[in-house]
């Protein structure tokens, strides 16, 4: 470009350069002569295209930026991230794709098939960690977008699930599925055969049915609860067996016929027995201790209801003559008809007057004996009546008096001695009666 001087008087010719300046697009230079004024805008022009380029338009240079790209129809072609082998069918665009709503479709342990939305290469925002500012003019760090990939969730397909003791099969989620126990009681007829295993549900071990117990269930520890024999009122002493119980080996007390003794039977012998054998096991084989009508004790042993008659007794009695001197032994049932009869001879009369006559005798020596004695008290009563006087004489101290009280003592020892000949003489009376 010439540069034109002063000295020009204006009759100059038009300058033949370009003119070469920067046009509004930024990228081209106005390659017209020079001229005065703004250059023309570019004549340039540029094809705008979409995000795979099968789809364009053709717009001025400088207005690419501010032109929006042509909406393509074609399908994207972006490759997936995800472990599908295409994205969803979709529009060509510009950012990111939208994420995978394909199935997973992932093989689990388990064997299933993963049934959720697809989880890889997920948008996920990601909050910055909650730090404590210095002040309010420290900016926080912003929230930032990142793809991460997820594992596949626990599978959730039902699948049939049985406890440990066989009870009930529900269905678990695959995830789920381990062995479990459904709390109820095991339920298993134990070896007793009486009783059912109270453990709650567990895993039985060496079972010989599905029905049976087996190793791990709890032995029977349960007291015998058969029904006892008729009139066994006592419990069995074994733990609960399969077989019938043992004879029952407890003694019961009961009394005897007489209701003196204590008998004690055992309780299998009493329940199994008829009525005849129950009256022999109630004898304590003693003696009846019953009299009869004739005064003599019952001969037979122990027994249930009366005793024999008398006209049956063969006790011997002994029967005496009147004077007692003559005896004679007989049956007890002669005595009962009046026969048993023992009469007094001479040598009888003879031996009952010698008793007569000693009898007087004696009774005449023990009346004079007793003379004797109430004799001998009336002296000593009397000597201790005169000492108790000559006492009373010595410590008088009215002599003129003792005149007068002697009359007194006089009359009180003739009572006395009228009471003692009185006594005396009752008692004589009493001995000859």
């Amino acid at each position: 470009m010439l540069l034109c001087f002063q000295c020009c008087d204006g009759q100059c010719p038009s300058c033949e350069q370009q003119c070469n300046r920067t046009l509004m697009c930024r990228n081209h230079k106005c390659n017209s002569r020079c001229h005065q004024g703004p250059c023309y805008p570019c004549r340039v022009m540029v094809d705008v295209t979409c995000k795979c380029g099968k789809t364009k338009i053709t717009v001025p240079c400088g207005r690419v930026k501010a032109t929006k790209p042509p909406r393509c129809r074609k399908p994207c072609c972006i490759p997936p991230a995800c472990r599908h082998p295409s994205r969803d069918p979709h529009r060509c665009h510009f950012g990111n794709c939208p994420p995978c709503s394909q199935i997973c479709n992932e093989k689990l342990d388990c064997g299933h098939i993963c049934p959720v939305v697809c989880h890889i290469a997920v948008l996920t925002k990601i909050e910055p960690p909650k730090i404590k500012r210095a002040g309010p003019w420290e900016v926080l760090p912003p929230p930032r977008i990142e793809e991460l990939d997820y594992p596949c969730p626990p599978c959730q397909v039902p699948v049939p699930v049985t406890c440990y003791g066989k009870h009930e099969t529900p269905n678990f989620p695959c995830s789920e599925a381990r062995p479990w126990s459904c709390g109820k009681p095991c339920g298993r007829l134990l070896s007793c055969g009486n009783h059912s295993c109270p453990l709650e549900c567990h895993t039985v071990i060496n079972a010989a049915t599905e029905l049976e117990a087996g190793e791990t269930c709890q032995p029977c520890e349960e007291s015998c609860s058969k029904a006892r024999p008729e009139g066994c009122t006592h419990f069995c002493l074994l733990l609960c067996h399969p077989d019938s119980c043992p004879p029952c080996q407890q003694r019961f007390r009961k009394k005897c016929h007489c209701q003196l003794n204590t008998v004690y039977i055992p309780c299998y012998q009493w329940t199994f027995s008829t009525a005849e054998e129950r009256e022999k096991m109630l004898s304590c084989q003693s003696k009846c201790p019953k009299m009869i009508s004739c005064g003599h004790r019952c001969p037979l042993l122990c027994h249930q209801g009366e005793c024999p008659s008398s006209t049956n007794c063969k006790k011997k009695v002994t029967v005496r003559c009147q004077c007692k001197r003559q005896k004679q032994e007989f049956h007890c049932t002669v005595k009962q008809s009046g026969e048993a009869v023992v009469l007094c001879d001479d040598l009888c009369a003879e031996v009952k007057e010698k008793e007569e006559r000693e009898k007087l005798a004696l009774e005449q020596k023990m009346k004079e004996e007793e003379q004797k004695h109430q004799q001998k008290e009336l002296e000593e009563l009397q000597r201790k009546f005169e000492v108790k006087r000559r006492k009373h004489r010595k410590f008088q101290k009215d002599v003129t008096s003792e005149d007068t009280r002697r009359p007194v003592y006089q009359w009180m020892i003739a009572v006395c001695l009228s009471g003692i000949a009185m006594s005396i003489f009752l008692y004589c009376c009493l001995l000859k009666d």
